[in-house]
């Protein structure tokens, strides 16, 4: 018996911990003697350079996005081809991956550490300049991972068992788990050599042998796997030579794009460029000549086409022109007719070609909102994509907002400056996508709203320059909603979203009274603003507040400005500031049951206490955690006026003051802690002859003692 079970389990877990690692570890060439010391600290990007056929797109949370060029992918973007499509995934230059027809894969980023995860189907890697130190690329299947430091190849999933990883040029190291031994063990492959690598979910005991073992024997028999080109065979994995004739055709394509790859593969290997390009092919296409131009034209007329074929196709056009009725020559203006759209544009047959693109879409440059209008409002129009390159002002024309019926989709590509007028508005729903790319900014002067189901992606500038108060919720760089403070912020949340605040005035500016926030997570970002409000955490509600601005404030004059019935309350930077008001137990943050922690910024009790308890003796159970900021008070710091059923509090570091004392938990009882490193922040009394702290006294003393 083989404990295979027991074996898988454990190869599994070291499989896990190696594939963690090995972003850290370097497979690099020597530095060479010239090479620049100095590296970039700025992050690798990632984009969807170009695409061919359909491609589609997932963002880290599952949402769909609209795939177009030069797109910023991120981290935990998942990217698919369906049939006879490709996409071209640029890695800051030097770093280029094609997936191929019918594929699918996710990218992942942390800095410079980038890995694509291909899932099904195949692509191409090509890394023309070895990677700097502080770099990493590794591209993993369900059977393998290998990082790639500057060489060219391909892998292929045969199956969620089996993946193929060859090489053109350079060196790579194969890193997989042994399906008998359970270790992870490693094979190096160069140039000319393709690896199948089989690590199934289970094997099978006796006779029969492992199932990696049955599968490699399949492929043999089926010629993918060839028998006399073996260089190394073991269990679940064998090494071979490359054979010209096996490499795949969207791999012969790219070799025949780039001569500076067929130049490195000539150098390094003893392939035949010649035999993988297909100069048979070329020859063969060139005694062709013009009569078979329009079998051999791709169906998608934009990518690719030959310019023997345009030429071909433009003088049978000018020979037909006289044929050509109105409704054919007006087909360039996007109203929907199959004849522009179609492979080849026009048939020798006379017959209606079979559109290879939708029919109905137009593609707009820097357009009016009366130009989109135009376009949505005419008859076959189903789509329309505008992209933004230049300096634009969206101002009201016939219509002050974009009008998209039934069946209809608009997609706003901005990769430059828009500004939305004041007599404009940008209304978003399920049919509008907007896309502010990384280079791209939005400056909005009119109204904007976003409903829950639209697309907005936000990698750039946003800018609001009303005077009144605006929040945006956004999940990473997809806005969820935007609209007016008192409107957005009192919505029930979306959790695990960030909410902004925007608008030009900066002052004090009341909203309704009380915004609850029930079992959900989010951040709020004051933005440098101040506004008036009250929040309440209730059932376990998780709130984070931070000032990417300055002097962003959340102010209330109420009893408290955060009531913590039941939640947890994150201050990273910003004020949280009580402001007066009639009741001599005001505090800035009322804490019944939950924790606070304080990790920058100021909370600041101007009329009582920063910080103190609430009034329900005996149910309470709170921590107060302090490693950076302020916390003071007109009279306390911190005040815990109560016995509870738990009361915790640790001073790590910042400032704690107070007018009477900086903490004072006199009335407390032996369930409450309290604890600081004086070296670590400073307790101060400003009151005369007054303690900084003044502690519980056990029953059982006599005498009380005042803190130090």
């Amino acid at each position: 018996m083989r404990y295979m079970k027991k074996r898988f389990v454990w190869a599994l877990l070291l499989l896990a911990m190696f594939w963690s690692m090995l972003s850290s570890q370097s497979n690099a060439a020597p530095t060479t003697a010239n090479k620049n010391a100095q590296t970039s600290g700025k992050a690798s990007s990632m984009r969807l350079e170009s695409m061919e056929g359909t491609v589609k797109i997932k963002n880290a949370s599952g949402k769909a996005m609209t795939a177009r060029d030069d797109m910023r992918l991120y981290n935990g973007y998942e990217i698919a081809t369906e049939k006879d499509s490709a996409a071209y995934i640029n890695l800051d230059d030097t770093k280029v991956v094609k997936l191929d027809a019918s594929s699918s894969g996710l990218v992942m980023q942390a800095g410079k550490k980038l890995e694509f995860a291909l899932s099904k189907g195949s692509l191409l890697f090509d890394v023309s300049k070895p990677l700097e130190d502080d770099e990493s690329l590794n591209i993993r299947t369900s059977t393998m991972v290998t990082g790639v430091r500057g060489t060219a190849g391909w892998i292929e999933v045969i199956d969620e068992d089996t993946c193929r990883i060859a090489l053109l040029e350079g060196e790579v190291m194969i890193n997989s788990v042994h399906p008998e031994k359970g270790e992870i063990r490693q094979q190096k492959i160069v140039g000319g050599q393709i690896a199948t690598i089989v690590f199934h979910r289970g094997s099978t005991d006796g006779a029969a042998g492992f199932l990696e073992d049955q599968t490699i024997g399949g492929l043999i028999d089926g010629n993918i796997i060839l028998e006399h080109a073996l260089i190394v065979r073991e269990t679940g994995l064998i090494v071979e030579s490359l054979d010209e004739n096996n490499i795949p055709e969207f791999v012969k394509e790219a070799v025949e794009e780039n001569p500076e790859l067929q130049q490195r593969i000539k150098e390094e290997t003893d392939l035949d460029v010649d035999e993988i390009i297909g100069k048979q092919k070329l020859e063969s296409s060139e005694n062709t000549g013009t009569e078979n131009t329009q079998t051999d034209t791709p169906q998608d007329p934009v990518i690719q086409e030959p310019v023997e074929e345009q030429g071909s196709q433009t003088e049978s056009e000018e020979t037909e022109e006289d044929e050509e009725d109105e409704e054919s020559s007006s087909s360039s203006s996007g109203s929907g007719s199959d004849s522009d759209l179609s492979s080849g544009s026009s048939s020798d047959s006379g017959a209606e070609a079979e559109p290879s693109t939708p029919v109905g879409t137009v593609t707009l440059t820097n357009p009016t909102l009366d130009e989109i209008n135009t376009e949505l409002a005419t008859e076959g129009i189903t789509a329309v994509i505008a992209n933004y390159n230049t300096a634009t002002t969206l101002s009201k024309g016939d219509s002050d907002s974009l009008v998209v019926s039934d069946g209809q989709t608009l997609t706003l590509n901005i990769d430059s400056e828009v500004t939305l007028a004041a007599d404009a508005a940008l209304n978003l729903n399920n049919s509008i996508a907007v896309n502010v790319s990384s280079s791209g900014s939005l400056i909005n002067k009119g109204t904007i709203s976003v409903s829950e189901a639209a697309e907005f992606t936000l990698d750039g500038i946003f800018q609001e320059t009303a005077s009144r108060l605006y929040a945006m919720a956004t999940k990473g760089t997809q806005i969820v909603d935007y609209g007016e403070a008192a409107t957005v912020l009192h919505k029930p949340w979306q959790s695990g979203s960030t909410y902004t605040l925007y608008g030009t005035s900066n002052t004090k500016e009341s909203l309704i009274s009380l915004i609850t926030l029930s079992g959900v997570s989010g951040v709020l970002d004051l933005n440098g603003r101040i506004m008036y409000a009250t929040f309440e955490l209730t059932k376990g509600a998780d709130l984070t507040i931070q000032d990417s601005g300055v002097n962003g404030c959340l102010s209330s004059d109420g009893t408290a400005v955060i009531w913590l019935s039941n939640g947890n309350l994150t201050l990273k930077s910003g004020i949280i500031k009580h402001d007066g008001g009639p009741s001599s137990t005001s505090a800035a943050i009322r804490l019944y049951n939950g924790t606070i922690v304080i990790e920058g910024g100021s909370v600041d009790g101007n009329r009582n206490s920063g910080i103190t308890t609430g009034q329900n003796s005996g149910i309470g159970s709170f921590a107060i955690t302090m490693t950076n900021g302020t916390i003071e008070g007109a009279e306390y710091g911190i005040l815990l006026d109560i016995p509870s059923l738990s009361q915790k509090v640790n001073i790590n570091g910042g400032e704690v003051s107070g007018g009477i004392f900086a903490i004072d938990y006199s009335k407390t009882d032996s369930n409450t802690e309290v604890s600081w490193v004086n070296d670590a922040y400073v307790v101060s009394g400003y009151g005369t002859g007054k303690a900084a702290v003044k502690p519980y006294v056990a029953p059982s003393t006599t005498e009380g003692t005042q803190g130090e």
